[in-house]
């Protein structure tokens, strides 16, 4: 293709050329590449009506995945086993690759007997019928070991877990570039049961938890928590993503912009508690539970900024404040006015919630 430097490539097996059907054959044919090597079987035809229509002049300095003219004007079937494929330099073995071709739509699927501690499926389909070219790729991963999976993307974090992961993703063009800017669809994660570091968590929930004074439990979380359920889904609009996950009794709902280019994002997300038995409890301060905290996360993708966002963090304790529902912050405050302050203080009590109630709800400057 275009942009890319010559493939150093050695094959050793038996080709047929059939001159009337313009057909090359390739019959237990082994190649080997710096990137991959195995055996193959394979079928290659030029199609008998070949667009006349030249492919899409590719951006300078870019390089285009793949070569539009060979699917537009071929036709092919086939079959591969890979005894070595080298992806972002991990070796991978017995790989199995299914191959076909037919009116510019391509399909390969590639199946990984031992991907990561675990197994792998990847289906790809390209419609090369018009511009742009349509991409669908649909993964399917199972007890991939995290560790190894976030290390080989070259996304540190200290997380240890069996994960599965699919779904279908969808985006147009033919370099990467355009792919990443296009790239729509959903997916889910399942965590199974594992390890992950909440230290960047925590710090947050203490802002919020200091403003109830119900902060000590908090602090005395482990930074890394050994939870029983992780899931999630992610969804994906080009550059709007929406993502909500849960964590044990922590659910986490957050949406915002991935810019590619600068490789930096812009999230708002809403922490909340339940107070769910069938799950390891992080152990907060019941005021908190069900209490959504807002968190605002800007920056690179690798290492974000994430701060509490004071002013919402304020609009929504005041907001439960309000709330007379027996369930809600000012119920359960209630209560513990009840519970613990002597009958004869317990209305001035109450008149002081009042007053932090609205104080809290003032907008800078008023009283």
């Amino acid at each position: 293709p275009h942009g890319r430097a010559p493939v150093p490539l050695a094959m050793n097996g038996m080709l047929t050329f059939d001159p009337a059907g313009k057909r090359l054959i390739a019959e237990g044919t082994r190649f080997a590449t710096d990137l991959a090597e195995g055996t193959c079987d394979l079928s290659l035809a030029a199609r008998p009506t070949p667009s006349l229509r030249r492919p899409p002049a590719t951006p300078a300095g870019a390089t285009e995945l793949v070569p539009l003219a060979l699917i537009r004007e071929h036709d092919w079937a086939g079959t591969c086993d890979l005894s070595r494929l080298v992806l972002r330099g991990e070796p991978f073995t017995d790989v199995s690759a299914n191959l076909s071709s037919q009116g510019s739509r391509a399909a390969v699927q590639l199946g990984f007997p031992r991907f990561l501690g675990g197994t792998a499926d990847f289906r790809l389909n390209v419609d090369a019928s018009n511009d742009p070219v349509l991409w669908t790729l649909k993964p399917d991963l199972t007890d991939v070991d995290s560790a190894r999976l976030l290390a080989w993307l070259d996304r540190p974090m200290q997380w240890l877990a069996p994960l599965a992961y699919g779904g279908t993703l969808r985006a147009e063009g033919n370099t990467e570039a355009a792919l990443i800017a296009t790239l729509s669809g959903e997916t889910r994660l399942e965590g199974g049961q594992g390890s992950i570091d909440i230290a960047g968590v925590k710090q947050q929930i203490l802002a919020v938890a200091t403003l109830l004074q119900a902060g000590e439990r908090i602090r005395r979380w482990p930074d890394v928590w050994e939870y029983q359920r992780l899931v999630g889904d992610w969804r994906i609009q080009r550059q709007h993503h929406l993502l909500d996950f849960k964590l044990d009794n922590l659910t986490v709902i957050a949406e915002g912009d991935y810019l590619p280019g600068p490789e930096e994002v812009d999230f708002a997300a809403e922490l909340t508690f339940s107070n769910d038995p069938a799950f390891p409890v992080f152990d907060v301060d019941p005021l908190l539970f069900d209490l959504p905290i807002p968190v605002r996360c800007q920056g690179s993708v690798g290492n974000p900024t994430c701060r509490v966002d004071q002013q919402a963090a304020q609009r929504v304790v005041a907001s439960a404040l309000q709330n007379d529902e027996p369930t809600a912050l000012r119920g359960k405050l209630e209560r513990k006015i009840e519970e613990e302050v002597p009958p004869e203080y317990q209305e001035a009590a109450r008149s002081l919630l009042d007053i932090f109630s609205r104080s809290m709800q003032a907008k800078p400057g008023e009283n």
